[in-house]
C-alpha cells in the first residue's frame, strides 16, 4: 500500500474448502479470508489486514448441451464491520460467451450493482484462455473496472454439470491407518 510518501506491504493467505455434495449442479463453499496475515507498518501504526468469514452455494441449471445458468448467493462475515449478501446470476451462451449480474448489500442500497461479461477461447494446444470484465461501484470509490485474464495449464476443463464424475478410490488399508488426510 501507498499513503503520500510512504509504502508499507504484507501477505494475507486465504483457506477455504469447496463442496459438491450428492444433489447435482450444486455447489457450497466456506472461505476465511487472511486467515493468516502479516503486519502492515505505516510510519508508527501497525495494523493485520481485515478477517472475513465468507460462505456461499451455487445452482446450476442446463438448458441445452451449450447453455446454462449459474445462480450464487453468499454470505460475508467481516470481523471490523457489518455483514452483508451478495449474489449473482451468470448465463454462458454456446460455453463461449458468459453474461453477467450481481449485487451486494455492503453500503449504499443503490451502489450495489454490477455487471460483466467473459470470452472463453480454446488455444492451438486444447488449453483455455479466458478475458473478464465487470463494471461496478464501490461505496467509497465510486465505479470501477475489473479485467482479467486466465489461461488454463494441463489442458481444458469441463465444467457445469455434465462434466464427468470423479468417483473416488480406496485407500489400501496401511495407509487408512494414517488417517484421511493420506488418503486425500
Amino acid at each position: 500500500e501507498k499513503l503520500d510518501t510512504e509504502k508499507a506491504s504484507g501477505f494475507g493467505l486465504d483457506l477455504g474448502i469447496l463442496l459438491k455434495p450428492k444433489i447435482n449442479s450444486l455447489t457450497a463453499a466456506f472461505a476465511v479470508e487472511n486467515a493468516v496475515s502479516g503486519k502492515v507498518k505505516f510510519i508508527s501504526d501497525d495494523f493485520r489486514l481485515p478477517l472475513k468469514f465468507k460462505t456461499g452455494l451455487s445452482y446450476t441449471i442446463q438448458f441445452a448441451q451449450k447453455h446454462h445458468t449459474l445462480l450464487s448467493v453468499d454470505w460475508n462475515s467481516p470481523k471490523d464491520g457489518a455483514a452483508y449478501v451478495a449474489a449473482g446470476i451468470e448465463n454462458v451462451l454456446y460455453n463461449l460467451i458468459a453474461l453477467r449480474a450481481g449485487y451486494n448489500s455492503f453500503g449504499d442500497i443503490s451502489q450495489g450493482f454490477s455487471l460483466g461479461f467473459g470470452l472463453k477461447f480454446s488455444a492451438h494446444n486444447g488449453r483455455e484462455i479466458e478475458l473478464d470484465y465487470s463494471l461496478g461501484n464501490t461505496y467509497d470509490l465510486g465505479s470501477i473496472h475489473k479485467m482479467g485474464i486466465l489461461y488454463r495449464f494441463g489442458g481444458a476443463v469441463k465444467s457445469g454439470p455434465r462434466a464427468p464424475k470423479i468417483e473416488p478410490q480406496p485407500v489400501p488399508k496401511t495407509q487408512a491407518a494414517h488417517g484421511a488426510i493420506n488418503a486425500i
